[in-house]
């Protein structure tokens, strides 16, 4: 009985941890107006809103971006980037980007 009391408190207390924790994310919406690949394979992508959204060589979802991106700027249509932070500024230069959604 005591194994089950311990399994049902383990099971207890990582359920309470997992729906404690929301992940909140910022989204930023504008036209691609500039690409630039440099910086040791780092992709900025510089939004008509004034942000820019930088890709890291290591990022597995890099080359799907910068094929959103060019998309993008190539259609004249807008992109949402989606940043891991919660309330940043799309004015800025961000590095934390999550994803991209290309909107029609």
């Amino acid at each position: 009985m005591r194994f089950f009391k311990l399994i049902a408190g383990c099971l207890g207390l990582s359920l309470g941890f997992m729906s404690s924790h929301a992940h909140a994310v910022t989204e930023c919406q504008g036209t691609v107006t500039q690409i630039w690949a440099g910086d040791n394979g780092h992709i900025w992508i510089t939004l008509s809103s004034g942000g820019a959204a930088v890709i890291s060589p290591n990022d597995i979802n890099r080359e799907a971006i910068l094929s959103l991106a060019t998309t993008a700027l190539v259609s004249k249509l807008s992109v949402r980037v989606r940043y891991q932070a919660d309330n940043v500024s799309c004015n800025s230069i961000r590095y934390d980007v999550a994803g991209m959604y290309l909107l029609g």
